[in-house]
């Protein structure tokens, strides 16, 4: 298969590989983090809204209906 441009040598061609591979290797990593932290900060934010019923003195649930 003949082109107008010839293939870059091996040690070029690798080096790219390598790079592309680095950088995707990188934006993979971030996502991650940024992934655990958003399901951190979410998990953090529902437990704070969860409110369980208060008891009164006689043992009995707030509001009776427990």
């Amino acid at each position: 298969m003949d082109s107008s441009h010839p293939a870059p040598p091996p040690s070029r061609r690798l080096r790219r590989w390598l790079i592309g591979v680095g950088l995707a290797v990188v934006v993979l990593g971030i996502y991650a983090f940024s992934l655990n932290w958003f399901a951190q900060q979410l998990g953090d934010d529902m437990q704070k809204s969860i409110r369980l019923p208060t008891t009164s003195a006689e043992g009995e649930t707030a509001g009776g209906y427990y």
